[in-house]
């Protein structure tokens, strides 16, 4: 069995639109770095005024568009309602974990930077949740490559790359434990932002742009894409690692832990997709399974309710990018998940 694209998918209407979409992000970062001195990846305090604004509104009608040309492509009903699907109790994580940061936040800003400094709490969650999906996914790797069957190689050495992937980002996190370890940064890695031994401080902005937009492609875009054009069948050996709808409720708030990051385009385009496909997922599930609606529902709420806050009230930070520190953690969280689901299903008995 192979993956490729129904045979009555048209792609026309996606890529059109994502085209269009994209010419006109290159037509607005061109004018504000021409204007405002503003790079791409630009990371400051968001514009609010009048103008940031209206580019707001332009961002989020260019992101409506993308998901209309996303569903015009895609064939009949879009998603399958299935117990794969069902969400169960497992959003309600992120908005717990949402509503309480938010709450910190709002009681006491100084409390908030602190959990979020390094060697903090948030920081050994982040990373705690990155070895342990490090392990689940080498054990995955064992596990697939004994099993043998069709894929079994490639499907193993891709549980290996997650692996690898989960253990340098835990270790960049933890600055490779310099701080615990106590030893000197390497000259190489001497000149980054914050002169630690890491590699993603030596271009900060950019490492995190990738990073954060990187897990919205993987753990809320590709779920849905997969769903809305059915593209790989749920018997090959790559179906495993596409991502289920509980995963893409842990990391959905992600999107809404911005401040300094605001005015990154690429990031309200994540924002706003966010919340149209848990709106669209919500509003499907209402017919079947009136539960799972609401908990999307309380998803939805926990992703709007942060960005809301933090750009009312983001002058009260102690730093501007503390959030980006919370976001971080709900990408671990989701691994962590994705991981779970991935070993629950490979001890189901094969069809």
């Amino acid at each position: 069995m192979t993956v490729r694209l129904p045979e009555n998918l048209n792609l026309k209407p996606f890529v059109l639109v994502v085209t269009v979409a994209a010419l006109l992000v290159a037509v607005l970062a061109t004018y504000e770095s021409r204007t405002f001195d503003w790079p791409p990846y630009v990371e400051e305090p968001p514009e609010l005024s009048a103008y940031g604004q209206l580019r707001s509104l332009l961002i989020f009608a260019l992101s409506g568009l993308i998901l209309w040309g996303l569903q015009r492509t895609g064939e009949g009903r879009r998603h399958l309602v299935s117990e794969r699907q069902r969400v169960g109790w497992a959003g309600l994580i992120s908005v717990f974990l949402a509503s309480a940061f938010v709450a910190v936040f709002v009681w006491n800003p100084a409390h908030f930077n602190r959990l979020a400094l390094e060697d903090g709490p948030v920081e050994w969650a982040s990373a705690a949740a990155l070895f342990l999906s490090c392990a689940i996914f080498l054990f995955l790797a064992g596990r697939l490559r004994r099993r043998g069957g069709p894929g079994h190689r490639p499907a193993a050495a891709l549980a290996l790359a997650f692996a690898v992937g989960c253990f340098v980002i835990g270790m960049e996190e933890l600055s490779w434990m310099q701080r615990q370890l106590g030893f000197d940064t390497p000259a190489f890695l001497a000149r980054n932002y914050q002169s630690e031994a890491n590699f993603h401080n030596l271009l900060t902005d950019i490492a995190e742009n990738i990073y954060y937009l990187g897990a919205f492609v993987f753990l809320i875009g590709l779920p849905y894409l997969c769903e809305a054009w059915r593209l790989v069948p749920a018997g090959y050996w790559l179906s495993l690692f596409v991502p289920r709808r509980r995963t893409v409720l842990i990391a959905a708030p992600l999107v809404g832990f911005n401040y300094d990051m605001w005015n990154v385009i690429p990031i309200q385009v994540a924002f706003f997709l966010t919340l149209m496909i848990l709106a669209d997922y919500a509003r499907e599930a209402w017919r079947s399974d009136r539960f799972s609606a609401v908990v999307i529902a309380l998803v939805l709420a926990a992703v709007v309710l942060p960005q809301a806050v933090f750009l009312a009230n983001g002058t009260n930070l102690v730093r501007v990018w503390d959030p980006t520190e919370y976001k971080e953690l709900f990408i671990p969280l989701a691994l962590l998940v994705h991981a779970l689901r991935m070993s629950a299903a490979l001890r189901q008995p094969r069809r």
